[in-house]
């Protein structure tokens, strides 16, 4: 029978009992980290011209965004979740379910056998590799798998890195949400609102005009703006989607602003957390991430990111 181990236990216990509820202090990180999205220039002077002759608000481009037309979600995606719910499911049935997937046995299979995980033999069988990998573990792996096609979307011309970034985002705000989440609310529900979390913004960079991007780019408050009318777009599109309510409301709760619910609370500090993570923050300070977390877990998590991602994306500083 499988339990929910997955390495660095202790660690993760200590994350998730010291991190008090977040709250909302500011979005200082905000524009420095959409310039980083958007592969613009570190120095945000060079985003000004843009930005002056803009429009002003990116909440009717995503009002009239038709979420239908967005890809749907994998179908292995509910069922693997669902089983991966059940206390008491056995390794062999989680395995037989991630093979109907050859994309996602074979991610499985890999990462079991990746220095992060592997033991003293390699396993070659997908019933070892999920034993190996835990129920947190292999939530993980199939969500990234199964949603990257989602969140990276249809790719810009050749060069951008646009969405690539986004990605490097969404898979630290997913670990960062399971670090804090154990003893505050559903591991399963948030990983996944995390996951979508960036879906409308991927839209947004899509179909919004560049000086509404550029504008967020430079200024907090249009970051902010951006930031919120994106996070709508996503609570949209979960409830097309017919995700778990746990998973709407949080992305809901979070997008309007109110962090008094646990997972709300987890979603927002994961990303923050991730945002300081590729941005190269390796310290919270009150300035750079406006966070209610005590300075000991934000560098615990910080620093199992690092561990976790060392493809160290090129960051700019600030500017």
């Amino acid at each position: 029978m499988l339990g929910r181990w997955w390495p660095r236990r202790r660690q993760d216990e200590t994350i998730a009992r010291t991190a008090p509820d977040a709250e909302d202090a500011g979005d200082a990180l905000r524009p420095r980290w959409l310039r980083w999205v958007l592969d613009l220039p570190a120095d945000s002077a060079g985003a000004d011209a843009h930005a002056l002759a803009g429009p002003a608000s990116p909440d009717p481009i995503a009002a009239a965004i038709d979420v239908a037309r967005l890809p749907r979600l994998p179908a292995l995606l509910p069922t693997l979740l669902a089983a991966l719910r059940r206390e008491d499911v056995r390794a062999q049935a989680l395995a037989d379910c991630v093979a109907r997937d050859p994309v996602v046995a074979g991610e499985v299979l890999r990462v079991a056998n990746s220095a992060y995980y592997r033991r003293a033999r390699a396993v070659d069988d997908l019933t070892a590799a999920v034993q190996r990998l835990g129920h947190d573990g292999l939530r993980r792996v199939a969500l990234a798998v199964l949603m990257r096609p989602i969140a990276q979307g249809e790719r810009l011309p050749s060069g951008s890195r646009t969405f690539d970034r986004l990605w490097m985002h969404t898979q630290r705000h997913m670990t960062a949400c399971a670090l804090l989440a154990p003893g505050r609310c559903d591991a399963s529900d948030v990983q996944l609102a995390a996951v979508l979390g960036t879906t409308g913004l991927s839209a947004l960079l899509r179909h919004a005009p560049m000086p509404v991007l550029m504008r967020a780019a430079v200024e907090e408050a249009a970051a902010l703006e951006l930031h919120r009318a994106a996070a709508r777009l996503t609570t949209r599109a979960a409830r097309h989607w017919r995700v778990p309510d746990g998973v709407v409301d949080a992305l809901e709760q979070a997008a309007e602003g109110d962090r008094r619910a646990p997972a709300a609370a987890v979603l927002v500090a994961g990303e923050r957390l991730a945002m300081a993570s590729v941005l190269g923050e390796d310290a919270p300070h009150a300035d750079a991430l406006p966070l209610a977390l005590d300075a000991g877990t934000c560098r615990a998590v910080i620093a199992r990111l690092a561990q976790e991602f060392p493809e160290t994306p090129d960051t700019p500083q600030a500017g």
